[in-house]
């Protein structure tokens, strides 16, 4: 499913891309509803079934408890349709350097009930850059 950007993203009627770097810049993060179909969030299900209860952290900083499913995007197709959205891509494309590679795009996290979030979840260990350094390098993308 490689595919390489010759155009502008395919991007749904009302993708509020401004709205979305704006909640990146206030909150940290942001939610893209509607992000996976029934049968998509189906086939992510079923597709981390056969490595769920195989691995778990192996210190603090991981979680003793808490699952861990690394690599998705290898491991079954829906992953890579994940990671090739537009929606995020477009997103990436405001955030990233041109050419950015995703190499280890997503990975399964099941948090045990019994540990709480480890110093990483708690804390932004890596902050997002701002809307200034956002513009900055959009300037720079384009010189």
């Amino acid at each position: 499913m490689t595919e390489y950007q010759t155009g502008p993203r395919r991007l749904p009627a009302g993708f509020d891309l401004d709205g979305h770097l704006e909640r990146l810049d206030a909150d940290g993060f942001t939610i893209v509803k509607d992000y996976l179909g029934d049968d998509q969030l189906a086939r992510f299900r079923e597709g981390l079934k056969s490595y769920l209860n195989t691995y778990r952290g192996r210190n603090p900083f991981e979680g003793l408890a808490t699952e861990r499913v690394y690599t998705l995007v290898g491991r079954a197709r829906i992953y890579e349709e994940i990671a090739c959205d537009h929606r995020l891509l477009v997103i990436l494309d405001r955030l990233l350097a041109p050419n950015y590679l995703l190499s280890a795009d997503h990975r399964h996290l099941h948090l045990s009930r019994r540990e709480g979030a480890s110093i990483a979840l708690r804390r932004r260990v890596l902050p997002l850059p701002t809307s200034q350094a956002r513009d900055q390098h959009q300037r720079d993308r384009r010189d």
